[in-house]
């Protein structure tokens, strides 16, 4: 598990070294793009949950589609990521996805 919650990062960029990260914690910072987060999450193959809480992130950015091949719990409240994008995306590639957060954003 590793807290990088309240850093003001911008990107996910150098923690592809953490292949045996189980859960991410990035909430409330001003991750707002996916520069550096494909590569991330696709070399973090034992991540299971993945907390995006309060960062700009929007619907037209195809992070959740990357994030829910191998997660079972992902955290997007407070963010511009549309409630019903988020779950029709689940349905579609992971229907084993337990936890889903996103009260408070944008419809």
């Amino acid at each position: 598990m590793l807290d990088l919650s309240n850093n003001q990062l911008t990107s996910l960029e150098g923690l592809q070294v953490h292949s045996n990260l189980t859960e991410l914690y990035v909430a409330n910072n001003a991750i707002n793009s996916m520069d550096g987060i494909k590569s991330t999450l696709r070399a973090l193959t034992e991540l299971v949950a993945l907390n995006l809480y309060g960062n700009p992130l929007s619907s037209d950015q195809p992070i959740i589609k990357l994030a829910l091949f191998h997660l079972n719990k992902l955290e997007v409240r407070h963010t511009k990521i549309r409630a019903s994008y988020a779950l029709k995306i689940i349905r579609k590639k992971q229907p084993l996805v337990s936890h889903l957060h996103h009260q408070a954003n944008k419809k």
